[in-house]
């Protein structure tokens, strides 16, 4: 779970995060999330090359139908497991370091498997909330 304190994009005295159907258990929203966004891998993708506002993009397709915030960024401070997420005043300045990074190393296309996951670490500066690991790996699955 999720270390907030008073986070707004949680239930009242929980660590569920709110969403459009208003599941209040972790195991009902977690279900819903892995159903809906496995549906909304299946689709066509938006279009574009791999940059910061595309993967915003691909976080609001996958999650649109789950949460109001998909594809905004973070406007809270959170951490998981007692590790720091990227602070949401520097999100906007990491991403683009990351994306930068990417483009420079032309999306790090033909990268051996195990090199990538490293290189890809975008959980440090997610964006969204930790809950896009699964859309990182659908991201960077275009990519090589």
């Amino acid at each position: 779970m999720y270390d907030a304190v008073e986070d707004p994009y949680c239930y009242p005295g929980t660590t569920v995060l709110k969403n459009k159907l208003k599941l209040q258990t972790q195991e009902e929203l977690d279900s819903f999330e892995a159903e809906i966004t496995a549906q909304r891998a299946e689709e066509p993708l938006p279009a574009g090359k791999l940059t910061y506002p595309h993967y915003r993009a691909i976080h609001r397709h996958l999650f649109q139908d789950v949460y109001d915030w998909a594809g905004k960024i973070r406007n809270v401070r959170i951490s998981k497991g007692g590790s720091m997420f990227c602070y949401p005043e520097s999100i906007d300045r990491e991403m683009s370091k990351l994306f930068g990074m990417l483009a420079g190393q032309k999306q790090l296309k033909g990268t051996r498997q195990d090199e990538f996951a490293t290189k890809a670490a975008l959980n440090y500066s997610i964006a969204q909330r930790e809950r896009s690991l699964g859309m990182c790996r659908t991201v960077f699955g275009m990519a090589r």
